[in-house]
């Protein structure tokens, strides 16, 4: 009886040492600009990769869920499978655009800032604020 319940345990250990442990992240950005948007991910260390392209209509959602055993953030979200990126140009309505990267955690409305979103359930809203203060691109945001 003892060896059974020693020989229990040690397959217990076994197998809680064995298994990995999975997250499930729910992520969600919105356009509340009152202007359609479009976002292009980028990978910083392959200029010549085409960006990711995300449309984005007025009032429109985008939610993803992932489940991982690694870590998660919007630099996924505006990837492709595994390939997370680390850089943004969002465009709204071909008037303005800004920029943002995952170098800075000082920017809360940089929806790349690890430092500010990075739990099991975040959502980004690009306001009418956020298209007042990107730059000026004169109808050339290419």
């Amino acid at each position: 009886m003892k060896k059974s319940i020693l020989l229990l345990i040690i397959v217990a250990n076994l197998y809680n040492c064995t298994r990995e442990s999975y997250d499930t992240y729910n992520y969600t950005i919105k356009n509340e600009t009152g202007k359609s948007i479009i976002i292009e991910s980028y990978l910083s260390s392959f200029p010549n990769v085409s960006p990711i392209i995300t449309n984005l209509s007025v009032g429109e959602e985008l939610i993803k869920t992932e489940t991982t055993r690694h870590s998660y953030s919007f630099a996924n979200f505006f990837g492709k499978n595994d390939s997370s990126r680390d850089s943004l140009k969002i465009v709204y309505q071909n008037n303005k655009v800004s920029f943002f990267n995952t170098n800075s955690c000082e920017d809360v409305r940089n929806p790349l800032n690890i430092c500010e979103y990075g739990n099991l359930e975040e959502t980004f809203i690009f306001t009418e604020n956020d298209y007042e203060n990107a730059e000026d691109c004169n109808g050339n945001c290419d």
